[in-house]
C-alpha cells in the first residue's frame, strides 16, 4: 500500500514536470519567432515614418519659402511664412535625427546633407526677401505716380497746347492772348517753331512713357538695357524742345508742360534714376529665381535619396526576415533539444526513484 502511494505520487509529479517542460518549450518556440518579427518590424516602421516626415516637411518648406517675391506680399504674410518655415526646419531636424543610428548611415548622411542645403537655400531667399520687397513696392509706387502724372496731367497739357497753338496759327484767334493777332503775327516762323517743338515733345513723351512702361514689365536686365537706350534717345530729343519751350513757349503752351516733361525724363536718366534702380531690383529678382530653381533641384535630389532609403529598408527587411527565420529555426531546435533532454531526464529520474523504492 505504501509502495502504491509512492508510485502514484511519483507518477503525478513526473507528469506535472513533463507538462511544465513541454509547455515551456512550446511557449519558447512561439516567443522566439514573434520576438524577432516584432523587433525588425518596429525598426522598419520608425525609419519609414521618419522618411515620410522628412519628405513632407521638405516639400512644405519649398512651398512656403521657395516662392517669388511680389508686391502683394504683406508684412503679416511674410511673418506667417517665416513661422511656418521655422516649424518645418525643426521637424526636418527632428526626423533626420530619428533616421540616424538605424543602420543606413551612408544614405542618411546624404539625406542630411541635401536637407541642410535645402534649408540654407531657403534661408538665403528669406534673408534677401525684405530688401527685394521694399524695392518692388518702391518701384511700383514710383511707377504708378509717374504714370498717373504723365497720363492725367502731362499728356493732356501737351495735347491741349498743341491744339491751341495750331488753332492760333490757322485762325489768328486765341483765348489765351491779351491782344488779337493778325495773320502775319499768327502764322510765322516763330509760332511754327513753337508748334514743332510741342509736337516733338509730345512724341518724345509718348516714347519715353512707353519705354518706362515696357521696362517696368520686364524681368531680364539685359533687355531693359535696350529699352533704356530708346528712352535715352527720346530724352535727348525732348531736351532740346524743353529748353526751347522754357524760353519761347508762348501763350498757348500749358504752364505744366515744361516742369512735368523735365520731371519725366529726369526720373529715367542719370545715376539713381528709374533704370538704375530697376536694374538693381531685377538683379535681386534674378538671384531669387536662381535660388528658387536651386532649391527645387535640391528637393528633387533629396526625394530621390528618400526613395532610395525606402528601397534600402525594404531590402533590409527582406534579408532580416530570412536571417530572423534562420535564427528562429535554430532557436526552436535548441528549445526542442532542451525539451527532449528535460523529458528524458525527468523520466530517468522517475525510473530511478521507482527502482530504489522497489529495492527498499
Amino acid at each position: 500500500m505504501g509502495e502504491s502511494r509512492i508510485s502514484m505520487s511519483l507518477v503525478l509529479t513526473t507528469l506535472g514536470a513533463l507538462i511544465v517542460i513541454i509547455a515551456l518549450a512550446v511557449v519558447g518556440w512561439i516567443f522566439i519567432g514573434d520576438l524577432n518579427d516584432r523587433t525588425q518590424a518596429n525598426n522598419d516602421v520608425e525609419v519609414l515614418d521618419a522618411a515620410v516626415a522628412v519628405s513632407r516637411y521638405s516639400s512644405s518648406l519649398i512651398a512656403t519659402g521657395a516662392v517669388q517675391s511680389n508686391a502683394t506680399m504683406t508684412r503679416e504674410s511674410v511673418i506667417a511664412a517665416r513661422g511656418s518655415i521655422a516649424a518645418d526646419k525643426a521637424e526636418l531636424s527632428t526626423n533626420i535625427a530619428l533616421l540616424e543610428g538605424q543602420g543606413y548611415e551612408s544614405r542618411v548622411a546624404r539625406i542630411s546633407q541635401q536637407a541642410g542645403q535645402l534649408v540654407s537655400t531657403v534661408d538665403e531667399i528669406e534673408n534677401a526677401r525684405p530688401d527685394l520687397l521694399r524695392a518692388l513696392l518702391a518701384g511700383e509706387q514710383n511707377w504708378q505716380k509717374l504714370a498717373t502724372t504723365t497720363n492725367r496731367e502731362l499728356v493732356p497739357a501737351l495735347a491741349s497746347s498743341l491744339d491751341n497753338q495750331y488753332y492760333f496759327m490757322m485762325t489768328d484767334r486765341s483765348e489765351l492772348r491779351p491782344t488779337v493777332a493778325t495773320g502775319a503775327e499768327a502764322f510765322n516762323r516763330e509760332e511754327f517753331e513753337i508748334y514743332t517743338h510741342i509736337d516733338t515733345l509730345l512724341r518724345s513723351v509718348a516714347i519715353g512713357h512707353s519705354s518706362l512702361l515696357a521696362a517696368s514689365r520686364m524681368n531680364d536686365p539685359a533687355i531693359v538695357t535696350n529699352v533704356e537706350e530708346a528712352f535715352d534717345s527720346s530724352a535727348q530729343r525732348a531736351a532740346k524742345s524743353i529748353e526751347f519751350l522754357a524760353e519761347n513757349g508762348g501763350y498757348e503752351l500749358h504752364p505744366d508742360v515744361v516742369p512735368l516733361s523735365t520731371a519725366l525724363f529726369a526720373a529715367g536718366t542719370g545715376e539713381g534714376g528709374y533704370f538704375d534702380v530697376l536694374k538693381i531690383r531685377l538683379s535681386m529678382a534674378v538671384r531669387e529665381r536662381e535660388l528658387i530653381a536651386e532649391a527645387h533641384d535640391t528637393l528633387t535630389v533629396l526625394q530621390a535619396e528618400l526613395d532610395g532609403l525606402v528601397d534600402d529598408v525594404q531590402n533590409a527587411s527582406t534579408a532580416a526576415k530570412d536571417d530572423s527565420a534562420q535564427a528562429a529555426s535554430a532557436g526552436r531546435i535548441i528549445m526542442l533539444v532542451i525539451g527532449i533532454v528535460g523529458v528524458v531526464l525527468t523520466l530517468a529520474t522517475a525510473g530511478f526513484f521507482v527502482l530504489r523504492a522497489r529495492r527498499a
